[in-house]
């Protein structure tokens, strides 16, 4: 999607081998010599050219083996620890690549399914995990007769500390509480309000009330959402023609009596069509073709003493409860009244 050059690093203009000076290459001057020490050359090639990342800003480079251009950027988050000071970008898969790509306007591209599998946005590789398409996609690069140089390199990773399998980053859809909106209770904000609760409660141990404080106070949206198969779900479906979410306060006060009803477990028990109330449809195809994400709040299981002291209080923000008791603890679900 992007490439992103340091704005304070000097690059150069070198000849590439063998191709009768038909392609020349943009390096970072600082990696300049370790670069074409790595790719084996015997002696360092003098620059045809010197110049700052500025000369380049917005240009587009051509990707080496997809039909679309790659911006040209100016990232401070740039290094000369290694390569060649120019790093790829990829607003859907990462925080610094997000954020530069957010203000290039550059979309949020992450073709990567829910089973960590490329999807039909990346063609070559669909249906490809994505730890497993290291080669497929080297062989793409010399195919296309783009690779220089490679080596494999071994460097910390994040892993799951659950089941200790290497993280997959992608940006995905989630669900947020916006906390500078108004509340229920006139012009004032729902994170004010939402402070002024906390103080009313008391908090056993007394030092918690410092931890939920500081989360309101300084949080801009709050996301609630997380992709897991356990936890109080959202009670949001989806249309499987168009993907979109129907959330609609017919459809949450259905779910919420069932759940009040029956329990909670009827949202994995029951299937779409008892779980929707009657002539529920997509407002996009008007067709009731839709699904269930197994999307969950954030919340899991809090002691008893403190969720029950905020139970009572929990109108302020316009929210409706479940509650049910798991060993000594007790869960709380909580429904947006939108």
């Amino acid at each position: 999607m992007g490439i992103s050059l340091h704005p304070e690093f000097d690059y150069v203009a070198i000849k590439a081998p063998g191709l009768e000076g038909t392609e020349v290459w943009i390096v970072a001057k600082g990696l300049h010599e370790s670069f074409e020490k790595t790719i084996g050359w015997e002696k360092t090639s003098t620059p045809l050219l010197t110049f700052k990342a500025e000369k380049l800003h917005r240009q587009n480079a051509r990707h080496p083996f997809i039909d679309r251009d790659s911006l040209i950027m100016l990232g401070e988050h740039v290094t000369l620890e290694a390569g060649t000071g120019a790093v790829h970008t990829a607003p859907g898969h990462g925080v610094d690549d997000y954020k530069i790509g957010a203000r290039y306007g550059l979309p949020i591209f992450a073709p990567v399914d829910d089973k960590g599998k490329y999807n039909v946005d990346f063609p070559q590789m669909q249906n490809q995990f994505v730890f497993k398409a290291n080669e497929p996609i080297i062989k793409l690069l010399q195919d296309s007769g783009s690779l220089v140089f490679r080596v494999d390199i071994q460097h910390s990773y994040p892993h799951c500390w659950r089941c200790h399998n290497p993280v997959i980053f992608r940006a995905t859809p989630q669900w947020f509480i916006g906390m500078e909106l108004n509340g229920i209770s006139g012009n004032t904000s729902l994170r004010k309000q939402a402070e002024n609760s906390i103080r009313d409660v008391n908090w056993i141990p007394g030092w918690g009330i410092n931890r939920i404080l500081g989360m309101i106070e300084t949080r801009p949206d709050w996301c609630i959402s997380r992709q897991r198969f356990w936890g109080v779900p959202i009670t949001v479906f989806y249309c499987l023609a168009c993907n979109e979410p129907l959330a609609d306060q017919s459809v949450f006060e259905h779910v919420a009596n069932l759940i009040e009803e029956k329990g909670v477990d009827v949202w994995f028990t029951e299937p779409v069509e008892k779980l929707l109330p009657k002539n529920a449809v997509c407002k996009n195809v008007k067709r009731p073709n839709l699904k269930r994400k197994q999307t969950f709040w954030m919340f899991g299981l809090t002691p008893a003493s403190a969720m029950r002291p905020f139970a009572r209080r929990a109108s302020w923000v316009g929210l409706r409860i479940f509650i049910w008791k798991e060993a000594t603890n007790i869960a709380v679900g909580f429904k947006l009244r939108f």
